[in-house]
């Protein structure tokens, strides 16, 4: 029997790795004992993301499906920028991450695609007219104005 996925959870741990590696790389760290750790998390860590992007876009009827593509979107964004820093070598550790330059460019190329792909899907599933909850109706603006009106007397 096939496991259901834990997209929260497993989005969430994403975020949280992705958080901790990005943390980490700007710290004074000495780069011969982590530089190996860095560069295998980031491929492994990559990896995940784009299964969980693809189960996600095959199964278009789940249920929850708009909020794990928003979560999904903004964990790639924070991989997207953690690798921006990488990619500027904004940090120490992040000289000695140049083996992997060429690796971390097309895993950030990718994600930044499917990010975009998210966005605009997430937008076209947005509701075209005004937000419908959370407006007034007229009953409720005569009942304000009334109960406004009784308490100036």
């Amino acid at each position: 029997m096939k496991r259901v996925l834990s997209f929260d959870d497993d989005i969430f741990f994403l975020i949280l790795s992705v958080k901790a590696l990005h943390d980490g790389i700007k710290l004074d760290i000495d780069p011969q004992y982590f530089v190996k750790k860095i560069g295998s998390d980031i491929i492994h860590i990559s990896s995940v993301i784009d299964q969980l992007h693809a189960s996600l876009f095959e199964h278009k009827t789940m249920i929850k499906r708009k909020s794990y593509l928003k979560s999904l979107s903004r964990l790639k964004n924070n991989f997207v920028l953690m690798l921006d820093d990488i990619l500027q070598t904004r940090y120490p550790v992040t000289d000695e991450l140049l083996g992997y330059r060429e690796k971390f460019m097309g895993i950030k190329e990718s994600h930044e695609k499917s990010l975009s792909k998210i966005r605009g899907l997430l937008q076209k599933s947005r509701p075209a007219g005004p937000d419908m909850e959370n407006m007034v109706s007229e009953e409720e603006i005569k009942s304000l104005l009334s109960s406004a009106e009784e308490e100036s007397v």
